[in-house]
């Protein structure tokens, strides 16, 4: 049997184990703010694992062992390297971010739920098509731009406005992190990248990147259905260049976050056969010592048990831990809708509890007395209230518990009547912008 070596590995030795690596996540190799271990037989690099350590979080990207080195736990060392990694920079949970085509989903859903992961919850879709298969679909049939929207076009990078500047900025760190530039799978393109400028503001813009050879729509914003022609011309611009270079890229590669970009990416490729890629984010809680919280073992005890009374009722829910805080939980009864519950105690002999369930929302100052009429007037449980900053505000409702967990009456007459309390605030926010 082989003996082999499982090491954190510094930069100046990363480049031996690059193939080991999946090309998208390639560019992260010399960031500061990775780590990567691996895994060597007799000095030859046989496996990696790379993950992220940023924004508070770490989470692993890619995780590829020889397929000649498979069958002897190298994963697994590799799992339990990054979890011992995790709890030393004090993280509550081990992330993962993972691709995979529709015939591979049941076969890695199965592996992260048997190893104690959360049910992985789809974050994006990829659609992949050679570069001469552009020519029967309806994005090389938008219509052609005119000089006027032309005369407003600039490269995301040379926007001549200040203040269009500043209003790109605000909408990107709005965006979820899947759209940022800065979470492009390759190297950002500015020829292609542009956006639209009006009025001091920036209604729509595209980033592409190049990526593994391929031109890669990152994203497409628009910031109100009246927009959508902008973005149309933007996308006609985008193809106009292509074609003065088609031989610089072997395919063309889309991403979609939401069911609205899912329709666009299918609508502008319609007429030829892409390959479909999904992305999924599972998480892993970790255990660590518990911080000097006399109400913590309570407040964990009664989460894991609504959290078992939930998995019951579809949806996914996790459980997040960190030091110094009281565990919670955080809630998805539908795609796009994230609940936040929160535990307290409210006896020292931990016979009553507060059970507080909240959705974070950002609304601009001009819809807030409406929406906040709105939730007064709604027959659901929940205020609209704000936080202490910015645009920042949350639905909120609580209810007090007993010594025992009441499931129909936390599930049923509590936390489903909330959801679709929130699921109409959503609604609203959506009607007003």
């Amino acid at each position: 049997m082989n003996e082999w070596i499982i090491q954190a590995i510094p930069h100046t030795a990363r480049s031996a184990y690059a193939s080991l690596v999946s090309a998208e996540w390639q560019m992260l190799l010399p960031a500061d703010e990775t780590m990567l271990f691996g895994v060597s037989i007799n000095n030859l690099p046989c496996g990696a694992l790379l993950a992220r350590t940023s924004e508070g979080r770490f989470e692993v990207v890619s995780l590829i062992v020889r397929e000649e080195s498979r069958h002897q736990g190298i994963a697994t060392a590799l799992w339990r390297a990054a979890e011992q990694a995790a709890l030393e920079q004090s993280r509550g949970t081990l992330d993962v971010c993972y691709q995979v085509s529709d015939s591979e989903n049941d076969t890695f859903f199965r592996y992260f739920l048997r190893n104690g992961f959360t049910l992985p919850r789809e974050g994006s879709c990829h659609y992949v098509l050679p570069i001469d298969q552009l020519a029967h679909t309806m994005l090389a049939g938008l219509p052609q731009i005119t000089a006027k929207a032309e005369a407003n076009m600039f490269p995301l990078n040379q926007i001549p406005d200040a203040d269009a500047r500043v209003s790109y900025s605000f909408i990107e760190r709005k965006l979820p992190v899947g759209m940022r530039a800065d979470h492009a799978p390759g190297q950002i393109l500015w020829e292609y990248s542009i956006g639209y400028v009006s009025q001091k503001n920036v209604p729509a813009f595209v980033i592409f990147c190049e990526y593994e050879g391929m031109l890669h729509l990152h994203s497409a914003y628009s910031e109100h259905p009246s927009s959508g022609k902008i973005l149309i011309a933007l996308l006609r611009k985008a193809y106009d260049r292509l074609m003065q270079e088609p031989e610089r890229f072997t395919g063309f590669r889309v991403t979609t976050v939401n069911s609205t970009s899912e329709k666009l990416v299918q609508t502008l490729l319609s007429g030829a056969d892409p390959v479909k890629h999904h992305l999924f984010y599972t998480q892993k809680p970790l255990t660590y010592h518990t911080p000097h919280l006399p109400e913590w073992g309570g407040v964990l005890a009664r989460s894991r048990g609504l959290m078992d009374e939930l998995a019951d009722h579809g949806g996914d829910i996790s459980l997040v831990t960190a030091p110094g805080i009281l565990p919670y939980m955080i809630w998805q009864p539908e795609k796009e809708l994230h609940i936040e519950l929160f535990y307290s105690v409210e006896d020292e002999t931990y016979t009553q509890f507060t059970l507080t369930a909240q959705l974070p929302v950002h609304i601009t100052g001009d819809q807030t007395k409406t929406l906040q009429k709105e939730m007064a007037d709604d027959p659901g449980s929940g205020m609209l209230l704000p936080y202490s900053t910015g645009d920042r505000f949350a639905l909120v409702a609580t209810q007090t518990e007993g010594a025992v967990l009441e499931s129909d009456q936390t599930i049923d007459n509590f936390l489903k009547p909330f959801s679709e309390q929130a699921t109409r605030l959503l609604a609203l926010l959506h009607e007003s912008r």
